[in-house]
């Protein structure tokens, strides 16, 4: 029985994949794709081939998926002009059209189908009302720090596009206070 242990423990330090678990030894997309991601283009394509910028040429988002299996998406528009009030209950219409089209979000959970090469997001919550309860699917390209997702054909102001969003993975949060300030938004005029 010693021998046994001996040998065992031999084997753990000269060859620790060997007693590691199949799932430890491969990762999977899922895998990969947990962490923070930050959006560099927002993009609509029409049929036609017509591609106009979401937001502006600098949209300002932040795409996380976590180990359990949750997500939570924002983007905005950075030239949104502020309301005239800091209550934010108190608006004019047009100050509340504008903080309305101009920023989007959902949160929820996340499966992905390696096969298909799509991440499914199932949404809890969104900014708009009719993305609640609703499984949004997103075909997806992963390459080293970028991540392409791409939304099947769907309606956007009375047209159908395929949105198309490119992120980058964004450093650990200690490595990103170092790394960058915080990017100075400018308002729209």
């Amino acid at each position: 029985m010693v021998r046994f242990v001996v040998v065992l423990l031999v084997a753990t330090l000269v060859c620790p994949e060997a007693v590691g678990s199949a799932s430890e030894a491969r990762r999977t997309v899922a895998d990969e794709l947990v962490g923070s991601w930050e959006l560099v283009s927002y993009e609509a394509h029409t049929r036609s081939g017509e591609v106009s910028a979401i937001f502006g040429p600098r949209p300002v988002g932040r795409l996380m998926y976590d180990a359990d299996g949750r997500m939570s998406v924002h983007i905005m528009d950075p030239r949104r002009r502020k309301f005239a009030s800091d209550d934010r209950l108190i608006h004019t219409p047009e100050e509340l059209k504008e903080g309305f089209d101009g920023y989007f979000g959902y949160f929820g959970t996340y499966t992905v189908d390696e096969a298909a090469g799509t991440v499914t997001h199932h949404i809890t919550g969104a900014a708009f009302p009719n993305f609640v309860g609703t499984e949004q699917r997103r075909f997806f390209v992963l390459s080293g720090k970028r991540l392409e997702l791409k939304t099947p054909p769907m309606p956007r102001g009375g047209t159908e596009v395929i949105l198309q969003l490119v992120w980058e993975r964004e450093p650990a949060n200690n490595q990103m206070q170092r790394a960058r300030p915080p990017r100075a938004l400018e308002p729209r005029r």
